[in-house]
């Protein structure tokens, strides 16, 4: 909590103006990705993004805050046909609940999750690394779990 009050991140975009050399950038104060924030997903940053097939992907790492500790943590899933993310399949890709142990050998505390970064390695499948920790020992490490996608979901 940050001054009795739950975290609650969200996702935006920024709007880029770009004239020979040089970059500048602001927050796009009309974020068309407000209304991804949810249920498990109540606070959401550090998207990795991709594009497969016709379909738009965000992979953000989320969180429930207002749980409590210890804060459900999950690598989420955002996938559309429009890359405004307009009408959203959001759901949980990787959970901190389900996969702990199997992430993290030796696992003595509750895990945290975030960060993740696609990387497309063949025609249907994604490599996933997203950072995880042992909030035990509080070292963040590298994680790699495989997904297959099919072009029709």
């Amino acid at each position: 909590m940050l001054h009795g009050r739950h975290w609650r991140r969200r996702i935006g975009m920024l709007r880029l103006f770009v004239s020979g050399s040089k970059v500048r950038a602001e927050r796009w104060t009309e974020n068309p990705l407000d209304h991804l924030n949810g249920a498990w997903n109540e606070s959401l940053f550090c998207p990795g993004y991709f594009v497969f097939g016709d379909k738009y992907y965000l992979l953000p790492a989320a969180a429930t805050y207002s749980v409590g500790f210890p804060y459900r943590q999950y690598i989420g899933s955002v996938e559309d046909s429009s890359p405004y993310f307009e009408s959203p399949n959001i759901r949980p890709l990787v959970s901190c609940t389900e996969l702990g142990r199997n992430i993290i050998a030796g696992l003595r505390g509750e895990i945290a999750l975030d960060s993740a970064c696609p990387v497309l390695r063949s025609k249907d499948r994604a490599w996933l690394y997203y950072s995880v920790m042992d909030r035990d020992d509080g070292l963040w490490k590298t994680a790699l779990s495989v997904f297959a996608f099919d072009a029709e979901t």
